[in-house]
């Protein structure tokens, strides 16, 4: 059978057709979530194992019949999609029923479903953020067509499914394969309810299973969904970490929670819960707990309650940090109009200037803490490119309330830092901060392009519901609250690797001098500095600030073959894979060479997630990168810098994030 015709993009170049995997993930879309339909996570592999086999057999690769799924062509289709899956089926010499290749397909099923969204994203159907969110852009909203450029249209999926089901025409073999994955995954019936009474329903209901019957594939698809929903429920309780009377794991999870995870990941696997001083962790760890995050995080795990404490202290009602659901989904695209990798780029000419006085403002032969002269340098640019100026001489009360709070209401721990007069000036000063902040952009200023404030303003005009006044003043420090300490202690921790390794400071200091060498880069030419780019992806590996995630159970789930139930807190410890010698080969040594195109170790299936997974994944990755490299680079284009003393061993500390101690420290040995 032919498939449609191919799409024309933008510039007029043919693309190729829908597969099935995509056609699938647009049918389960939730344009409101930004996200997919909740499904449970074996029916979702489930149906990206079938459509990639009924494309197969709807281009003449495969054929089946009640016994056996067999190669009847074995040349590549060129499409990534679907060869590994037309080689295994070519190269094996058994007899496989068509059951063995569904199920030999689950198992790939979380590659096939990247891919598919990435052409998705490519093709310009869907459009994303630097976390998992998704969206249709714009102009196609409320829409019943995915645009592909502007000649190439396709009608939405489940009006076809509508359509076919409501009507009496011969199916398409393409429409057909659709009534079964969407049978598979038990939303058929939703589809139709938008639009059909209960009458034509149940008349609708008929002709479906009259349809499912007419693709082998496409019945076994449906005839294994039905098998996992009738298996009983998980009950047993996740295995316990062993720890010590009263404190539990306390202990081990407070000197590095980092090692804990792993050293407990290799003991019992990746579900284990565990005991701190006064609550109880359920941990997921492992490649197979951010795969499965990634996955169905959206609908299983929220943070509202975590950062409640937060908020309330705040006097707001609620902040980015603990959205959830479709809310949090709407916000994070207003983010992306004034907070993305391009707001650096627009807010560069005036970073640099700032950067540069920091720096040159360091005096020589003098011990600097490492940590904090960072941060200063992180808060100015952060200011700068959120609200259009840099703090100045709110940067110490800015890095106090923000640290300090979380502390207190995120960490929970040290209460007693929220009752010293120093904080409380902080508190104050913040909000007289923030008043100035919204009292420069009350005066019409003509920019060419807005800065994170200045569309949070637009926001609060339009959609008070969304953004109201109450939530105003978190609004505008929440940059910092998201990227501050993040992106200085990844700063800290690639400054002492470089001072680790001198051949590497060496390259990178080539690359920046380079940088420099014709006036003031572009935020394009900061991202393609190579040997600094994999330096700093390096750093996040060996030396990850935020090693693990906390969230609570919206909805009870099965994971590693255990129960875990709704209202417990998680740990998803994302960094654990990084100290995997499966995925990173002596995963203690600093090797930069991973990342390149003949290793890309980065690229396993949930080996590599330095800023989180799923939903609330870091937002601010594509400034932080650029922040990150630049600083670094600027640093050594202008200054000599040495270790202080010089033999200091690294060791960390856990606050808002994991950082170097304060013995870190460095001095100008000399200008260049």
């Amino acid at each position: 059978m032919p498939r449609t015709g191919a799409i024309e993009a933008g510039d007029g170049k043919a693309m190729s057709p829908l597969s099935f995997p995509e056609e699938f993930l647009l049918l389960i879309f939730d344009e409101e979530n930004g996200s997919s339909l909740p499904l449970p996570p074996d029916i979702l592999s489930l149906a990206l194992s079938g459509s990639v086999l009924m494309e197969l057999e709807l281009a003449g690769r495969v054929d089946v019949n009640i016994d056996q799924l067999f190669a009847v062509d074995s040349t590549p289709t060129g499409d990534d999609l679907l060869d590994p899956t037309l080689s295994a089926v070519a190269s094996d010499s058994e007899i496989r029923s068509v059951y063995y290749w569904i199920d030999h397909g689950m198992r790939d099923s979380e590659r096939i479903r990247q891919l598919a969204i990435k052409r998705l994203i490519n093709r310009g159907i869907l459009e994303s953020d630097y976390g998992d969110s998704l969206w249709l852009p714009i102009q196609h909203a409320n829409s019943h067509y995915y645009r592909v450029g502007e000649l190439g249209s396709l009608k939405e999926l489940r009006l076809r499914i509508v359509d076919l089901l409501g009507g009496t025409d011969v199916p398409k073999p393409r429409d057909l394969v659709t009534v079964c994955l969407a049978e598979a995954c038990g939303i058929l019936e939703s589809f139709l309810a938008k639009v059909l009474t209960r009458e034509e329903i149940d008349d609708a209901s008929d002709r479906a299973k009259l349809l499912l019957r007419m693709d082998l594939i496409g019945s076994a698809v449906v005839r294994i969904a039905e098998t996992i929903r009738q298996r009983p429920a998980m009950t047993q309780p996740c295995p316990r970490a062993k720890g010590i009377p009263i404190l539990g794991n306390a202990i081990g999870m407070a000197r590095d929670v980092q090692s804990f995870m792993l050293d407990q990941y290799r003991k019992i696997g990746p579900v284990f819960s565990a005991k701190g001083l006064f609550r109880r962790y359920v941990i997921l760890a492992g490649t197979e707990a951010n795969v499965f995050v990634t996955r169905h995080g959206h609908h299983l795990l929220t943070t509202a309650p975590i950062w409640d404490g937060f908020v309330n202290r705040s006097g707001a009602s609620r902040v980015i940090n603990g959205m959830h659901g479709h809310d949090h989904f709407r916000m994070r695209r207003h983010w992306g109009q004034g907070l993305s990798h391009r707001s650096m780029g627009r807010s560069l000419a005036q970073v640099l200037p700032e950067t540069r006085r920091q720096i040159t403002a360091w005096p020589e032969n003098t011990r600097l803490r490492g940590f904090y002269s960072l941060q200063r340098i992180i808060c100015s640019q952060l200011g700068v490119i959120s609200c259009g100026m840099p703090p100045g001489e709110y940067t110490d009360d800015l890095i106090i309330y923000l640290r300090r709070t979380v502390m207190t209401y995120v960490l929970r721990q040290r209460p007693f830092l929220l009752r010293t007069p120093r904080f409380r000036r902080a508190e104050s000063r913040i909000r007289e901060f923030a008043e100035k902040v919204t009292a420069s952009h009350n005066v019409p200023r003509r920019r060419e392009h807005h800065c994170f404030v200045e569309e949070m303003q637009t926001l609060r005009r339009t959609d008070s519901v969304l953004l109201p006044e109450i939530d105003w003043e978190l609004t505008v420090i929440a940059p910092f609250l998201s990227g501050l300490d993040l992106s200085a202690a990844t700063c800290s921790f690639m400054l002492y690797a470089l001072l680790r390794h001198p051949d590497l400071m060496e390259r990178v200091r080539a690359e920046a001098d380079g940088l420099f060498s014709n006036g003031e880069p572009t935020a394009a030419q900061v991202r393609r500095m190579d040997v600094t780019r994999r330096v700093l992806m390096e750093t996040l590996r060996m030396y990850p600030p935020s090693p693990c995630i906390q969230r609570v159970v919206t909805n009870s789930f099965d994971f590693g073959g255990y129960k875990i139930q709704a209202g417990q807190t998680v740990l998803i410890g994302c960094s654990v894979p990084h100290f995997l010698q499966e995925y990173f080969p002596e995963p203690d040594r600093f090797d930069i060479d991973r990342y390149l195109p003949e290793r890309a170790e980065h690229k396993q299936l949930g080996a590599y997630a330095p800023f989180g997974m799923g939903a609330h994944r870091c937002m601010g990755q594509g400034i932080a990168e650029v922040q990150i490299a630049l600083t670094v680079a600027m640093m050594l284009h202008l200054l000599e810098i040495e270790l202080a003393p010089a033999k200091y061993e690294l060791r960390t500390k856990r606050e808002v994030v994991v950082r170097p101690d304060e013995r870190f420290k460095f001095k100008v040995a000399r200008r260049r």
